[in-house]
């Protein structure tokens, strides 16, 4: 007999897809979609994530759900869930389609509601709500219009008679008080620093007449113009001498690589330790080799340039150029690429396998 999870499996299989890539077409994990392939349904959570689930699968390998969807139904949904689907008698067919239609829906949300319930057992609280008690509106006496409430405005009594010169007179002496505290205090607050400031000055105007007048003054000025002029000289000379020197360092450098001497042709010989894929291509742009040499084989180039190397583990090649051990170019694992050209070949910094 044929089974759900085996349609879903054979499906599968025909159009080439594993576990992992349908999981990630439908976003289903794979423990699910295991699972469901071996008629358990228990992983999906529940009858509608599993009707979800099979939609979702047949979808994506290209079969019809519908069958499916009909035999999970007889085969493993729980009757508590498909009793809630209410049949229509033959006496009501008389209601029109979209009464019936309203009628089942609700009816069905009401058996689906009451089944959750039972299912979590959790039980309806009514919440009571704290009512916050209001203050009571506070009756207001109405006022009376009566006279007794009404205050007569009494005017300000009128000032006393003053002579007019003496009033004057006295503000008068008033602001020139105040003015005379004003210019006290500000003689108070700043005079230090004014009389600060005026020597200051007046120090100033005559230094710079005794300078300008004196010839000590010229002399002055004309030390001070030699000691200048002096040190740009010498700094002058300083930066000469420093050009000199770069320029004899670099000549000597240049002596140096020129009188060493290159070899007319690199030969480089490499010796596996491990298994390494190497490619060898020289200066004229020719693959000289490309492949995998075992350990403890040995293989030899030479060209009258260079070689460039290409090693998939640099850990596992021992390297010698020209008759020079170069140890091992890199660690175990490691993809580099090395140019060995004349240059490279005349450097002396041989290294042994230990060093390495």
């Amino acid at each position: 007999m044929t089974t759900i999870g085996r349609t879903l499996a054979a499906a599968r299989e025909r159009v080439g897809y594993s576990i992992d890539e349908l999981s990630a077409r439908t976003c289903i994990r794979e423990t699910v979609l295991a699972a469901m392939e071996r008629e358990d349904f228990a992983p999906c959570g529940g009858d509608f994530y599993a009707r979800g689930h099979i939609r979702s699968v047949c979808r994506a390998i290209g079969v019809d759900h519908t069958p499916l969807i009909e035999e999970y139904d007889r085969e493993h949904a729980s009757r508590e869930e498909v009793g809630m689907v209410p049949a229509i008698p033959p006496s009501d067919r008389s209601e029109t389609t979209d009464q019936a239609v309203a009628t089942g829906a609700s009816e069905v949300f009401g058996r689906w509601a009451e089944a959750v319930r039972k299912a979590r057992g959790k039980r309806e609280r009514p919440k009571s709500k704290r009512e916050r008690p209001r203050p009571e509106p506070r009756e207001v006496p109405p006022e009376e219009d009566g006279p007794e409430n009404v205050r007569p405005v009494q005017p300000p009594p009128p000032p006393p008679p003053r002579d007019g010169s003496a009033d004057e007179g006295e503000r008068y002496a008033a602001a020139r008080a105040r003015i005379a505290a004003a210019f006290a205090a500000a003689a108070n607050r700043y005079w230090s620093t004014a009389v600060t400031l005026t020597l200051a000055a007046a120090a100033v105007v005559a230094g710079i007449h005794a300078w300008s007048g004196s010839e000590a003054a010229d002399g002055f000025m004309k030390a001070s113009m030699s000691d200048t002029s002096g040190i740009a000289e010498s700094r002058a000379d300083a930066a000469k001498r420093t050009a000199e020197k770069r320029e004899q360092g670099q000549a000597t450098m240049v002596a140096e690589v020129r009188e060493r001497e290159l070899p007319d042709k690199v030969e480089v010989t490499v010796s596996a330790r491990a298994r390494s894929w190497i490619r060898v291509i020289d200066g004229d742009g020719e693959n000289r080799f490309t492949g995998f040499l075992r350990s403890g084989e040995q293989r030899e180039w030479t060209h009258p340039e260079e070689l460039r190397l290409d090693l998939g583990n640099a850990g596992g090649i021992l390297l010698d150029v020209n008759g020079r051990q170069r140890g091992v170019p890199g660690t175990k694992g490691e993809v580099t690429r090395i140019t060995i050209d004349r240059e490279f070949a005349s450097k002396r910094n041989d290294r042994s396998d230990s060093d390495a």
